[in-house]
């Protein structure tokens, strides 16, 4: 008996006891069958014939994840996949605070300000009278820990792993309102410091980071009267000896990838916009990650930084950047 497709689209073939003597009852059960199908039989038919047009697709089909998920694409595929996926209300969400500054967000869409419990360290002040560079390193380790455990787990979810700290800053005068931020005045004190805490931070994987380090606040940032927008003024030599060394170490020993941008401005030009940012951290420190801005400066060196009026600093020097 040939195989042929019946009524209800599914395949009549002999059952086996017909092959045994039964053919009277076979065919009048395939007539049967014919005539008066079971009242459910056509959606099981249905249901059938879409498994069978889902296992005849593409392994890559039928398991497709979101490139920014595999693990195993390529890191600028997957931010790329990332970004693409964003509507821009989460894009605009994303360039706020660092997870609302500690704040988290209820089930039922509300605000609240519960803290999480982590271990306290005596602040970054105290770290550098110890001159020993396990003790930032052990520390970071920690929070980096305590980090990604509130950020992952199902009772906090709160905060991120991108850590804004170490503060690289160097601590010239104590009016400063951050100097317990810093290690201290000394560049290679400093330096060597936050190069450790970065790794105690970032971890030794070579493919995972427990967290990021984002450096803070390149540069010149140390003094109190206007420092959202006074200018810190000194020549190249300097800049490259002093100021800038601590962070040249973070980013090229410790392998930092971020670093915020300070609020004031160096020889007039803020640097959230300042030409170094591109010439010397990207070009010859090799950063390649996150460049946060902060308050851009004054309105005039807005201007002489060639800022067009109602245009974010922040932006026309990343446009600039992508240009390059």
């Amino acid at each position: 008996m040939d195989t042929s497709l019946n009524l209800i689209g599914e395949t009549s073939s002999p059952r086996p006891e017909c092959a045994v003597g039964r053919s009277i009852t076979c065919e009048a059960d395939a007539k049967n069958s014919i005539q008066r199908p079971p009242k459910n039989r056509p959606l099981k038919t249905l249901h059938r014939l879409l498994v069978v047009a889902i296992l005849g697709l593409p392994i890559d089909a039928q398991t497709a994840i979101p490139e920014y998920s595999d693990p195993t694409a390529p890191v600028e595929a997957r931010i790329d996949s990332l970004i693409a996926s964003m509507t821009l209300d989460e894009k605009i969400q994303a360039l706020g605070g660092p997870a609302d500054w500690g704040r988290f967000r209820k089930p039922d869409g509300t605000m609240g300000n519960v803290p999480v419990p982590t271990t306290q360290f005596p602040q970054a002040v105290g770290l550098g009278e110890t001159w020993d560079v396990d003790v930032p390193r052990r520390v970071a380790e920690i929070e980096s820990i305590e980090a990604r455990y509130a950020f992952q787990s199902d009772k906090y979810r709160r905060g991120g792993l991108v850590v804004r700290a170490p503060n690289a800053d160097l601590a010239r005068d104590p009016r400063w309102g951050r100097t317990e931020e810093s290690y201290g005045e000394d560049p290679f004190l400093t330096g060597t410091l936050a190069t450790a805490f970065v790794r105690g931070l970032q971890g030794n994987d070579p493919k995972y980071w427990r967290a990021a380090a984002l450096l803070k606040h390149f540069m010149a940032n140390s003094n109190e009267d206007g420092r959202d927008s006074s200018s810190s003024n000194f020549d190249e030599r300097l800049m490259r000896e002093y100021y800038s060394a601590p962070f040249r170490m973070a980013v090229v020993d410790g392998g930092a990838r971020a670093y915020m941008a300070a609020y004031n401005a160096w020889n007039g030009i803020p640097m959230a916009v300042n030409p170094v940012l591109q010439s010397m951290t990207i070009a010859e420190w090799g950063e390649n990650g996150i460049i946060c801005t902060g308050i851009p400066g004054r309105p005039g060196d807005r201007a002489r930084a060639g800022v067009p009026p109602g245009v974010p600093a922040g932006r026309q020097r990343l446009d600039q950047l992508l240009d390059q």
